[in-house]
């Protein structure tokens, strides 16, 4: 079967291959989808900035010698908020929700795809931690 790159795994500067095309082209278009509604909500670099920390959280959890780093992903969800949350606590509170929302499904399509193939996700993760990029700053440890 010809390997396919995951879409979601295209965002995260991710390139680990799955065997399961049909998988991956049934959910291709929810990926497509969640992408064009968190750039639309957060901007380009917000939504590269969720994506990374989703991709950090899941990968943290599926591959040994990794924790997450919270801390740092609040601190991006905190500039976030104070760039473009508004300026009512309504406004506020709503964005926050919007937001947690679209994180919360980055994580579960990510984590989907950590089941599909845990040791070519945890292979690329590996990779990933090379680059010293991207998804990289939401983690505090690393393993060799």
């Amino acid at each position: 079967m010809k390997k396919i790159i995951p879409f979601l795994a295209l965002l995260s500067g991710s390139a680990w291959a799955v065997d399961d095309a049909e998988v991956i082209q049934k959910l291709s278009p929810g990926y497509l989808s969640l992408e064009q509604k968190t750039i639309a909500l957060v901007g380009k670099d917000y939504q590269r900035l969720m994506v990374d920390a989703a991709y950090a959280n899941v990968a943290s959890s599926a591959c040994p010698g990794l924790t997450f780093n919270g801390a740092e992903a609040n601190k991006v969800f905190s500039q976030l908020m104070a760039e473009r949350g508004g300026t009512t606590p309504e406004a506020m509170q709503d964005y926050a929700v919007k937001t947690s929302v679209l994180y919360g499904t980055y994580v579960g399509m990510l984590l989907s795809e950590s089941f599909l193939d845990t040791e070519a996700f945890c292979k690329h993760t590996d990779a990933v931690k090379e680059k010293k990029s991207g998804p990289t700053k939401f983690w505090t440890a690393t393993a060799k």
